[in-house]
C-alpha cells in the first residue's frame, strides 16, 4: 500500500544547504512525512517492521546474521535523518548531502563506510518525467536507502528478496546494493529509451511537410528539457561508477563482480542513447526551421 504524504499548506521556504552549519535541513519539494522501515533477511528469515524516527537509537535493531535494509522515505524530518547518518558511522556533512537534492551525484568511499549519492529519473502516467534524489549508504551488513518520496521505487529489489533471486538471501549486502542500483539505472535507461523514441516521433512528422507542424518547436524544446534532465542525472553517475569497481572495502566480492560490470555496461548504454539525443535534437531544430522557413515562402 503507498503512504500517504502530508503536504503542508504554505509553500516550503527556500533552504540551500551551502554554508557550513552545526545542522542541516532538507532542501527539496517533497512534504512526505518521514518513515524508517527495517528489512531484516538471511537464509532462513525475512521480515519487515516499521522504526519510530524518535528511537534513541537505530543500531541496536540490527542483527548481526542478518542484511539490514533500513528504508527511510520522506526526507523531511532532518534531525532524524541527521541521527541515524551519525550513528552508523558517517559525518554532518554526509546528512547534508543526503538532505540536498540539488548536491551533485558521488560515490564516496570511507574505510569501512560507502556513501552513494544521485539522482533517478522515470516518466509518471502522465507522461511527464520526474527526478528524484536518492542516497544509499553501505556499512558491513547494514544497507541505508533515503528517498525524498514515499513512492516504491526498491519494490523490485523487495521481491527479489522474496523470491532469494540469485540468492540474494545468502549473499552479502553488495548484492542487495547491485539490486538498488539497478532499480535506478533501468528508470535512467527506459527515460533516455523513451526521449528518443519521442525524437524520432518528431522527426517523422517533421520530414513530412504536408503534416500540421503547428507545435513541433514546442515539442523539441520539451524534449529537449527532458533529455538534459536525464543526460544531468546519468552522466556524472557513469564517471562515479568506476569507483564502485575498484573498492577494495569487501562490499562488492569477486562472486558478484559481473553484476556490476553489466550495470556499468548499462550505464554506458544510457549515455550513448542521449548523445544520440542531441544530435537528433540539433537536427530537428535546423528541419524545424527549414520547414518554417519553405512554408513562409510558399505565403509570400
Amino acid at each position: 500500500m503507498r503512504r500517504r504524504e502530508y503536504v503542508h499548506p504554505h509553500k516550503r521556504k527556500h533552504i540551500s544547504n551551502r554554508h557550513l552549519a552545526d545542522r542541516y535541513f532538507y532542501a527539496g519539494e517533497h512534504d512526505t512525512v518521514t518513515r524508517i522501515s527495517l528489512t531484516q533477511y538471511n537464509a532462513d528469515i525475512l521480515h519487515t517492521r516499521e522504526i519510530k524516527t524518535n528511537e534513541t537509537s537505530f543500531k541496536k535493531f540490527v542483527d548481526e546474521n542478518s542484511i539490514n535494509w533500513f528504508q527511510v522515505s520522506g526526507l523531511t524530518d532532518s534531525e532524524a535523518v541527521t541521527r541515524i547518518v551519525n550513528e552508523f558511522g558517517m559525518h554532518n556533512l554526509d546528512a547534508k548531502d543526503i538532505l540536498t537534492p540539488q548536491h551533485v551525484v558521488k560515490i564516496e568511499e570511507y574505510d569501512k563506510h560507502m556513501l552513494i549519492v544521485l539522482n533517478s529519473s522515470y516518466y509518471d502516467t502522465n507522461m511527464e518525467i520526474n527526478s528524484e534524489h536518492i542516497s544509499i549508504l553501505i556499512t558491513g551488513n547494514v544497507v541505508i536507502s533515503f528517498t525524498e518520496s514515499n513512492n516504491p521505487v526498491f519494490e523490485n529489489a523487495y521481491k527479489a528478496i522474496e523470491s532469494n533471486m540469485l540468492n540474494i538471501r545468502q549473499k552479502n549486502s553488495g548484492l542487495l546494493l547491485a539490486f538498488l542500483l539497478n532499480t535506478i539505472i533501468a528508470n535512467l535507461v527506459e527515460s533516455a529509451s523513451k526521449v528518443e523514441e519521442m525524437l524520432e516521433d518528431i522527426e517523422e512528422t517533421l520530414l513530412d511537410i504536408k503534416n500540421d507542424q503547428g507545435n513541433m518547436g514546442l515539442l523539441i524544446q520539451q524534449r529537449r528539457k527532458e533529455y538534459m534532465v536525464i543526460r544531468k542525472n546519468s552522466q556524472p553517475l557513469k564517471e562515479q561508477f568506476a569507483k564502485l569497481l575498484r573498492t577494495e572495502n569487501g562490499i562488492i566480492s569477486p562472486d558478484i563482480r559481473p553484476i556490476y560490470n553489466d550495470l556499468s555496461d548499462q550505464l554506458q548504454f544510457i549515455i550513448q542513447t542521449t548523445e544520440s539525443c542531441r544530435e537528433i535534437i540539433s537536427s530537428l531544430v535546423d528541419l524545424y526551421i527549414s520547414n518554417n522557413d519553405l512554408r513562409m515562402n510558399a505565403i509570400m
